[in-house]
């Protein structure tokens, strides 16, 4: 009879952590729509920057080309290393932020206000979605290498 029960208590534990599994896996999931959708949506800008300029630049055909493929890698990273993947993410979403700003107010005499705020709404909605799902990328990538010390 005690046997029983634990094979019932072990199958509760299993299908608990399968559950929050799959909570966590809905949260990276997330996560990964959100780099990929800054990856597009930075590339969109460079490459609207480009017609807007008078004439082509390879630079920043370059520039826009870099930065959204960091972001499209992460995404895709985040299917092995989550947690990993989406720190790097916030990290390298705010430093090429700060390089806008000063590439803007430096180089380009612009206006820190609109440098800083620029795409706002863009910039807090990938930082929210980023910040809100960081505990389900780092439990899920914790429960992927129990797993994997357990095989």
């Amino acid at each position: 009879m005690s046997e029983e029960k634990e094979d019932l208590i072990s199958g509760h534990i299993e299908e608990l952590d399968y559950i929050r599994k799959d909570g966590y896996l809905e949260g990276v999931r997330k996560v990964r729509n959100a780099l990929f959708w800054a990856a597009a949506i930075i590339l969109f800008n460079y490459l609207l920057a480009l017609f807007r300029s008078d004439e082509f630049n390879w630079a920043l055909i370059a520039e826009g080309l870099f930065v959204s493929g960091i972001f499209l890698v992460l995404g895709i990273y985040t299917r092995k290393k989550p947690y990993t993947a989406t720190i790097s993410g916030i990290v390298v979403f705010v430093l090429w932020w700060a390089y806008l700003v000063l590439i803007n107010v430096v180089y380009e005499g612009g206006e820190p206000f609109q440098a800083i705020f620029g795409s706002i709404l863009f910039k807090i909605v990938l930082i929210v979605i980023l910040a809100r799902n960081l505990n389900a990328a780092k439990e899920l990538q914790k429960m992927d290498q129990e797993e994997a010390g357990h095989l």
